[in-house]
């Protein structure tokens, strides 16, 4: 908490965050490839699915820092 009051940190933890999320977006989609889990019927689900899920990964873990920077989120035993 007390790092993300630093707006720097803060704004390269989201940067950071950002590129896991393009990172995750392929990694979810690829994933059933690799595993063999792709078929023809689910395909176009899977490459919407792998996108969808790592915007909501992403902007939770975005939520992290903007939170503290709002004041929404304390530092334990602070007030």
């Amino acid at each position: 908490v007390d790092s993300f009051h630093n707006v720097f940190i803060a704004v390269v933890y989201v940067i950071f965050m950002m590129f896991l999320g393009l990172h995750l977006s392929h990694a979810i989609s690829s994933i059933f490839q690799t595993l063999g889990l792709n078929h023809p019927n689910y395909n176009k689900l899977i490459q919407k699915l792998g996108p969808a899920l790592a915007a909501l990964i992403t902007i939770g873990y975005i939520a992290i820092p903007v939170s503290v920077m709002l004041g929404i989120i304390h530092k334990a035993g602070g007030h």
